[in-house]
């Protein structure tokens, strides 16, 4: 893929997720996307909690390794109950490991190495 940017409209409309249980966009050029709760205002297309949000009752596994991702991993982004595996690993990701991460009742397996600016 070459995909550059996400639309933060892109799973809004009920439904959109459904039968959505895995998300990834690993290894793409994503351009200006960080991790804002809750986005600015001038964000161009921030990776927020109004992107996963429609899908937290599906999404089981979440992968977003090497997608020039950079910023906190917001707590927001994190409130997805079913969530078994979470890849963010080779990123631009900074700061603290939310403490949300340990009180997610499912969570198996964690990728956060390679992170730096």
């Amino acid at each position: 893929n070459f995909l550059t940017s996400i639309d933060p409209m892109w799973l809004s409309r009920p439904g959109d997720c459904d039968t959505l249980r895995s998300l990834d966009l690993s290894n793409n050029p994503f351009q200006n996307i960080a991790f804002y709760a809750p986005p600015p205002e001038d964000s161009p297309s921030p990776l927020s909690q109004a992107t996963l949000e429609p899908c937290a009752d599906t999404l089981e596994h979440v992968r977003l390794a090497a997608a020039n991702i950079s910023g906190e991993i917001p707590h927001a982004t994190l409130a997805l109950p079913r969530l078994l595996s979470l890849d963010l690993h080779a990123n631009r990701i900074v700061g603290r490991i939310p403490r949300i991460l340990a009180s997610l009742p499912m969570i198996q397996s964690l990728r956060l190495d390679r992170n730096y600016n």
